[in-house]
């Protein structure tokens, strides 16, 4: 399948620290928030995630086909050495109600030699309306009730499943994206640490062809340049796999993968807001106990497993069922002609097992089952409840430890132009200055991974409250 390129235009904001440059030319910036509502649109699970509920309606509807009335008819004859044995015909209606009483009706026609006695109708034929009604196994609910009862349950987990699908494809994306945010954060870093080594190798030969510096001050400008060339080959490497993992959660309508153009950047990092809003976070603690998605799958579980029970209580009790149908011969086209309560049939029907061990180990085994699921739900409420408190104190530690990392890096620029200064007037070494240089380098680094961490917390507190499906 061809790629389609993605194109997103934008402004490249320019960084106020010493390591980062103004670029001449505009790139694409490809901000957060559009980047997940191009997820939310058109990730194939986001696709899936729909297709879920539909599946579900499906269900139903075909649990519902368990009470559609039924149409039948029957013919069949016998005929030898010439003679008409017996030939019937019949045609019928059954209609099946929710309370276990089921209306049937129909026609027969029946003729022969040899007709079985119970089979003989008038020449007219014969017309009979009437009833079954259980009595026994069926009377308060059925396979046909329990199977639309179960499926209508279904339905409703099936809504929570899909905000748990969005959930998970949000996070993961999320973090892709503040991954592919630090890489490109620290590629900026290094790309201007290894030019500064450029200037500084330059700088340093002119110095030492003029005798102003040692001869070997070149050999530990060069090793320099030459670690700073191999940490910027490695920046790149990252930056552009994180660029390919951001790739894969970008799609048109499902089935068609998009690729960043070539220039698509994230904002940099002082364009970015900390995550400090998290008290906000903290009072909907109080709701993931009632409303988390998952905890309602296993409530709904449980509300399944109810139905069941019923079922198989039910089972206990013997077959009981009674019939009744009355019967009348049509006069011309009127069927109701010459009408008589006297006609009809009747009929009972009981059996039951002897022992019930089949019926009595299912019911069993579904006590336990819903004692298990009962306990998995205490379970997971105490879970989910420790994941998003716990998720919610490293997001307010993230953003501590932000802040104070703003500071340090500030006091290493600081370090940095202060050894700068005693290098140019002659009270410093190469090796100090290198020394600074790579303190604020590796700060610059800790800062950006500070900052990710920051808006990969929120992410995570926010997915553990179920917050990212909305």
């Amino acid at each position: 399948m061809r790629n389609v390129r993605l194109f997103i235009t934008g402004l490249f904001l320019s960084a106020n620290s010493l390591f980062a440059t103004s670029d001449s030319i505009q790139s694409k910036v490809l901000s957060y928030p559009n980047f997940i509502a191009l997820v939310k649109a058109h990730h194939p699970i986001a696709q899936q995630a729909v297709l879920i509920t539909q599946k579900a309606d499906a269900t139903v509807q075909s649990a519902r086909g368990n009470f559609d009335p039924k149409l039948s008819y029957s013919y069949s004859e016998k005929d030898f050495n010439q003679t008409d044995y017996y030939e019937l015909n019949r045609i019928g209606l059954k209609i099946p109600t929710w309370y276990g009483l089921e209306f049937n009706g129909g026609y027969s026609e029946n003729s022969g030699t040899y007709l079985n006695p119970e089979n003989n109708t008038p020449a007219a034929g014969l017309w009979q309306l009437g009833a079954t009604l259980n009595l026994g196994q069926g009377l308060f609910i059925d396979k046909r009730r329990a199977a639309l009862e179960k499926a209508k349950l279904a339905r409703e987990s099936s809504v929570e499943e899909q905000k748990i699908l969005y959930n998970e494809l949000i996070l993961h994306a999320g973090e892709s994206y503040w991954n592919w945010f630090e890489a490109y954060n620290n590629l900026l870093v290094y790309r201007q640490a290894e030019e500064l080594a450029q200037q500084r190798f330059s700088g340093v030969k002119i110095a030492v062809t003029q005798g102003d510096k040692p001869g070997i001050d070149t050999v530990e400008a060069k090793i320099q340049v030459q670690n700073r060339q191999l940490n910027l080959q490695q920046a790149e490497l990252n930056f552009r796999n994180a660029s390919l993992l951001l790739s894969t959660y970008l799609w048109l309508e499902g089935t068609i993968p998009l690729d960043l153009q070539p220039g698509t950047i994230p904002h940099r990092w002082n364009a970015i807001e900390l995550e400090a809003n998290h008290l906000e976070l903290k009072s909907r603690l109080e709701d993931i106990t009632q409303q988390h998605p998952y905890l309602k799958m296993i409530d709904l579980k449980i509300q399944q497993l109810e139905v069941t029970k019923r079922l198989q209580r039910e089972m206990l009790k013997p077959q009981f069922s009674i019939k009744y149908n009355a019967i009348n011969q049509p006069v011309g086209s009127d069927p109701l002609a010459n009408f008589n309560t006297d006609n009809y049939t009747f009929g009972v029907e009981i059996s039951m097992p002897l022992f019930l061990r089949k019926e009595r180990g299912e019911l069993n085994w579904t006590h336990q089952e819903l004692n298990h699921m009962k306990l998995e739900l205490d379970n997971q409420k105490a879970s989910l409840l420790y994941k998003a408190q716990s998720a919610i104190n490293k997001l307010s530690t993230s953003l501590e430890q932000a802040l104070l990392y703003q500071e340090t890096v500030q006091n290493y620029e600081l370090l940095l132009l202060g050894e700068k200064k005693k290098f140019d007037a002659g009270e410093s070494s190469l090796f100090m200055v290198n020394s600074r240089e790579l303190g604020f380098i590796n700060a610059q680094l800790k800062y950006n991974e500070l900052l990710s961490k920051n808006k990969k917390s929120r992410l995570m507190a926010e997915y553990n409250l179920m917050l990212l499906a909305d």
